[in-house]
């Protein structure tokens, strides 16, 4: 069996966890929305909101704003963001009630 040496780096284990509440979020998001895990919609959706993410992340971290607790928040105010583009309505309940996400995506993607 092989060792994992990255699985010991705390900075990994850090963005592991981001990464399963970024991809938790967005499950029960689209569940809520009665949209199925195989939709085709999503492989689109997921690229592009990967990208606005990657925007707005790179500044949540330059301002301190305690991003690795944000990251899941951020991910899917970008997500809605993407789907309201392609005529998915997102209404307010389901999104994260985060006025600093709402804020920075506001200033980062106008």
């Amino acid at each position: 069996m092989v060792e994992d040496e990255w699985g010991r780096d705390p900075n990994v284990q850090r963005m592991r966890r981001v990464f399963r509440a970024m991809e938790e979020a967005q499950s029960r998001m689209l569940d809520e929305l009665g949209i199925l895990p195989f939709d085709p919609r999503l492989k689109r959706w997921r690229q592009i909101t990967l990208g606005l993410w990657e925007k707005c992340w790179g500044r949540m971290l330059q301002s301190g704003v305690g991003a690795q607790e944000k990251a899941a928040s951020l991910y899917i105010h970008c997500l809605s963001r993407v789907m309201g583009r392609e005529g998915v309505s997102v209404h307010e309940g389901v999104l994260p009630n985060d006025k600093e996400v709402e804020k920075l995506i506001m200033e980062v993607l106008p």
